[in-house]
């Protein structure tokens, strides 16, 4: 039963066994074979935490994030005012511009690219900004994950045929190279760009095109990945007052409201999606509506589920945000690069405590043995699915550190660089032989399952006399069948122990 090892390959996907020792447990709960049930739900019961992994090891992601910035927004129906300075997340407009069908190239979509930037440099400055792509950084586990779907790597050139816009727009690969072409064809045009454009790409650098003149902003130059926390440093640092914010993310908007309601941003921030016909949100309106939850939005949004966050099954955006409502809870500790992982767990215990419904109790042990045993004793149907339940005591805590370095990426925003916090200390580990990083589960020496359920033998006697001999791998460890083996622990078992749980069964029974 050697954890990480129980899975099954399904093309180039591994596939977890989640259910089978907690499978394996709710029948022995049923049998003779009696378990300490406090002991049992100490343990995830699986080789992968099926409240924040699914079957195949991958983090569950948030569906709701949405769901978050629609009960915040406030919209309106245009800008109201004229925009000093637009600021464009890169790798959401790539997806919005025409897409040349029908034998175009990789030229024809930057010709696009580059007329859709011109639309905005008619009305203000523009900063445009891409994701950048670093191996080994925590975004790549997640990247690599959306790379399954369509895997094909290009070697892209202005003359050559343009992909199909899925494989080129989700293979990490190809778009750092389409960024690159971008950033190269908007240099080369530079004479027809009107207004004033920083680009921001794969360099550290951004380049500045305006009238014709190419300089490098030495000033504005930034290490961080996301184009989301870029964003931000850059509002801040240009100190524009009437400001656009072109984005489709709900990351952006908690952001953004974040550092209007902390006073970094002072300018008014509008933030619309690169899709046509979608109305305008007003950040600051939005953070005066909300200000009973805006000291915490940032940390209970990161640690209910981002890209680098596992979400909890059954604890959507919506249920975070109902906590953080009750004003009672305080999340500083979270992504305070001053305070400890164990800062963090002391915070958010409760707070994911509250989200399950479970306030009082003191641990998340406490809380998945108390929630296991209300659903046994109200179900019908037997024993509730594993992932419904919370997670232990220690894979939450592997899963908060990762919300916490998040969180401390995106309150660090503002600085050029992000905060020097290394990944490994923080809920994830290296691959050998590479420097790619996956999600640590818990530390190595936690037991996903207890001793004695791990020792369960299931026997394959195929005799006239079943499970009598030490033939039989139950009666030579001195343990009685179960519902496992071949003879089901029934009265056809002939192995001693088997038959002196059943006689005291019925006597059980009888009394």
């Amino acid at each position: 039963m050697a954890a990480f090892r129980k899975h099954i390959k399904v093309g180039d996907m591994k596939l977890f066994d989640t259910e089978m020792i907690y499978a394996r447990a709710m029948a022995l709960q049923s049998s003779h074979r009696k378990i300490d049930t406090n002991n049992l739900m100490s343990h995830e019961l699986s080789p992968k935490p099926t409240s924040m992994f699914d079957d195949s090891g991958h983090m569950k992601e948030a569906k709701t994030k949405s769901t978050l910035k629609n009960a915040l927004k406030v919209e309106v129906s245009s800008r109201h005012a004229d925009v000093t300075a637009s600021f464009l997340d890169g790798c959401a407009v790539m997806w919005v511009v025409s897409w040349p069908t029908g034998g175009g190239t990789v030229q024809d979509f930057l010709d696009n690219f580059r007329r859709h930037i011109q639309v905005h440099l008619q009305t203000s400055d523009v900063y445009l900004i891409f994701d950048r792509y670093n191996e080994g950084s925590i975004k790549e586990s997640t990247r690599s994950d959306w790379d399954k779907g369509a895997s094909r790597v290009y070697t892209l050139r202005p003359t050559a045929r343009l992909p199909p816009q899925k494989v080129l727009l989700t293979v990490s690969s190809n778009k750092k190279q389409l960024i690159d072409l971008i950033v190269d064809d908007l240099v080369a045009h530079k004479n027809v760009l009107t207004a004033s454009l920083v680009v921001t790409g794969n360099d550290p650098v951004p380049v500045q095109i305006s009238r014709g003149v190419v300089t490098r902003r030495e000033d504005m130059s930034i290490t961080h990945e996301e184009a989301d926390t870029m964003i931000i440093r850059q509002i801040a640092y240009v100190g524009a007052s009437e400001v656009l914010v072109v984005a489709d993310d709900t990351d952006v908007f908690v952001l953004l409201c974040h550092f209007v309601f902390e006073g970094d941003i002072t300018g008014h921030v509008m933030m619309v999606s690169p899709v046509k016909g979608r109305s305008f949100i007003d950040i600051n309106a939005s953070v005066e509506k909300n200000r009973d939850v805006m000291g915490n939005l940032l940390a209970a949004h990161g640690v209910t589920g981002c890209d680098t966050v596992a979400t909890y099954y059954g604890i959507g955006k919506g249920v975070a945000l109902k906590v953080l409502r009750s004003n009672v809870h305080s999340l500083s500790n979270v992504g305070d690069i001053n305070c400890s992982v164990e800062d963090a767990v002391q915070q958010l215990t409760r707070f994911i405590l509250s989200c399950y419904g479970h306030p009082e109790c003191e641990s998340m042990a406490e809380a998945r043995q108390k929630i296991w045993s209300t659903k046994v004793s109200r179900s019908i149907g037997g024993a509730p699915k594993l992932q419904t339940l919370p997670p232990t005591n220690e894979t939450f805590r592997e899963n908060v550190a990762r919300g916490h370095l998040q969180v401390a990426i995106w309150r660090q925003a503002i600085q050029p660089n992000p905060p020097l916090m290394d990944p490994l200390n923080y809920g994830w580990s290296k691959d050998e032989g590479s420097s790619s990083l996956y999600p640590t589960i818990a530390a190595e020496n936690v037991a996903f399952a207890p001793e004695e359920l791990l020792k369960v033998i299931k026997c394959s006697c195929d005799s006239a006399v079943p499970c009598k001999t030490k033939r039989c791998g139950c009666y030579l460890a001195g343990m009685a069948c179960t519902s496992f083996c071949k003879c089901e622990g029934g009265h056809g078992c002939f192995n001693q122990k088997t038959r002196e749980c059943l006689q005291a069964e019925t006597e059980d029974e009888n009394m």
